[in-house]
């Protein structure tokens, strides 16, 4: 990396199999801004929220990402879901539309309408900050591999689909439902 370049104050780094809207999200709240207050900072004049940005992101918004987090370009890429392209998938992922496997989210004015994304809450229960999986979002996932549990595609209490980029900051963590503010990690 150049040493010119200035990296954010926070700049946390993907963890393992992290999907790319959950490091987005965790690197808004470790600034103390909402996911798409950061994003408009970070990338001025460009929708980013308006669609399903685990596959349609752009090479200049990963570039960002790499240079700000101090993170190989590589590695950036790879918390995308393109990252699967010629392992589950042929096609581009980054067009719009149903790409086999993948479960949609159903992006509507920033919203996710749909039910397709998974979570393990056991998982998110032993992270030490909770993050949300790529293989969370293929369609063939339905079972965590390490807890044995079958995956959940919404609050358990309210029924609304999982929506953590919309999370609150005064929420502990990206794991409170949106709707009611049940927390995931506690589902039975």
């Amino acid at each position: 990396m150049s040493r010119t370049v200035k990296l954010w104050p926070i700049h946390l780094k993907p963890r393992d199999d992290e999907l790319l809207s959950s490091w987005l999200v965790r690197l808004a709240r470790a600034h103390g801004m909402k996911v798409h207050t950061f994003c408009d900072v970070s990338w001025p004049k460009k929708q980013i929220w308006n669609r399903d940005i685990d596959r349609s992101l752009d090479d200049d918004i990963l570039s960002v990402l790499a240079k700000k987090t101090g993170t190989l370009p590589e590695r950036v890429s790879d918390v995308t879901l393109s990252a699967y392209e010629g392992r589950i998938f042929e096609v581009n992922i980054k067009g719009a539309g149903i790409q086999s496997w993948v479960m949609p989210v159903g992006v509507y004015h920033r919203i996710r309408k749909l039910y397709g994304q998974q979570c393990c809450p056991l998982c998110l229960k032993e992270d030490e900050e909770p993050y949300f999986r790529r293989k969370w979002r293929i369609a063939f996932i339905t079972v965590c591999e390490r807890h044995r549990c079958l995956l959940i595609d919404k609050c358990p209490q309210c029924g609304y689909p999982i929506n953590f980029s919309r999370s609150k900051l005064d929420s502990e963590t990206i794991t409170f439902c949106v709707q009611c503010k049940f927390d995931i990690r506690e589902c039975p």
